[in-house]
C-alpha cells in the first residue's frame, strides 16, 4: 500500500496497528476538509464586483457593467467543471471515505 511509503509512521512513533489506523483516518479526514475548503475558495473567488479600476480602465460604469456581466456569464458555461470544482468534490469523496471506514471499523 502507498500509505506505508507515505506516512511516517516510525518517525512519528506510530506503533500498533490500531494506532497506523486512527492515523490513516485523521490524515484522509484533514485532506478532505483541506481539499473542501480551496475548492470553496476556488469557486468563491469567481464571484467579484465592479471595481473602481474596472470603470476607470473602461471609461464608463454602464460599458464596466457590461463587461462583468459578460464574463460572468463565460464563467457561468463552465459550472463547477474546473480545478476548484473538481478539487471540492475531492474532498467530499474523502469525507465520505472517511466516514465509510469510520462506520465499517466502529470506531
Amino acid at each position: 500500500m502507498l500509505v506505508r511509503l507515505f506516512l511516517p509512521y516510525d518517525a512519528l512513533g506510530i506503533e500498533t496497528a490500531d494506532d497506523r489506523f486512527l492515523a490513516w483516518l485523521l490524515t484522509t479526514w484533514t485532506a478532505g476538509v483541506m481539499a473542501i475548503c480551496f475548492g470553496a475558495a476556488g469557486l468563491l473567488s469567481a464571484v467579484s464586483v465592479v471595481g473602481f479600476r474596472d470603470v476607470h480602465d473602461i471609461g464608463s460604469v454602464s460599458a464596466a457593467i457590461d463587461v462583468h456581466r459578460d464574463e460572468l456569464r463565460r464563467r457561468r458555461q463552465s459550472g463547477i467543471y474546473n480545478f476548484a470544482g473538481w478539487t471540492l468534490c475531492t474532498g467530499g469523496w474523502l469525507i465520505l471515505v472517511y466516514f465509510f471506514a469510520w462506520l465499517i471499523t466502529g470506531r
